[in-house]
């Protein structure tokens, strides 16, 4: 019973599937979000993968309910005391035999690998969207000061707006929701997110070129009345 459970839990991760056999449904639903520096997942995979070790420690361990009988008899064992009655008392249980069972050792290795190997494939999925790290881990002040000490026209400013638009319009055709395996990882909050980073991004060039706008217009004006005002001075000579 032991392993016949345990094997249906490989079956529940796809392991061994034969092929053409259809892959069973994920049994675990994670979601993405964005938690500056990183890219995060809740629940955590550490969690997950303590969940799988207790679920499997418990189906062995449940054996030890299941007393040994007595030789020759339909008794149960009773427990022994070795070194007295205030000691752990030794049940003999099927616990023994079923937890140094090859097969049954065999079953909770793969479970184990099928587990890391889907543990893998869902930090590579998630490195695919670190290509996009540079919207939260560029100092955004710092970059913007630096593009404004160049005297940017404003072509350059729509080239860089255009950019980050491009990249809301990529992050936004991002698959939302994938199958890692045996887990089901749900994107949309972490498009929310990237797509806060975009507008953040896009409304600091913004308010940064209204601001050189509106320091070049007050210049002008200032400049205009001045000219103004000496053109209304009376000459005194030619």
């Amino acid at each position: 019973c032991v392993y016949k459970a345990l094997r249906q839990f490989s079956t529940f991760l796809s392991v061994d599937r034969a092929s053409g056999e259809p892959k069973h449904p994920p049994i675990f639903r994670v979601t993405a979000s964005l938690s500056a520096p990183d890219i995060v997942l809740s629940p955590a995979l550490n969690d997950i993968q303590k969940l799988f070790n207790k679920m499997i420690k418990n189906t062995v361990e449940s054996t030890r309910s299941f007393n040994r009988w007595m030789r020759g008899t339909c008794l149960e064992c009773a427990p022994q005391y070795a070194l007295g009655e205030e000691d752990e008392p030794i049940v003999f249980s099927f616990y023994t035999d079923i937890s140094a069972d090859p097969n049954v050792i065999k079953m909770m290795l793969t479970l184990n690998n099928a587990v890391q190997k889907a543990f893998a494939s869902m930090g590579k999925f998630l490195d695919k969207w670190k290509h996009y790290n540079k919207l939260w881990r560029q100092d955004k002040h710092a970059v913007l000061d630096k593009f404004t000490k160049g005297n940017p026209t404003y072509v350059e400013y729509e080239d860089k707006l255009s950019w980050y638009r491009k990249v809301r319009m990529q992050v936004n055709n991002e698959r939302p929701v994938s199958d890692i395996d045996f887990i089901q990882v749900s994107c949309h909050p972490l498009v929310a997110d990237l797509n806060k980073e975009v507008e953040t991004w896009m409304g600091m060039i913004g308010k940064t070129m209204f601001d050189g706008a509106r320091l070049q217009a007050t210049s002008l004006n200032d400049n205009i009345t001045e000219r103004r005002e000496k053109l209304a001075l009376t000459p005194t000579n030619l």
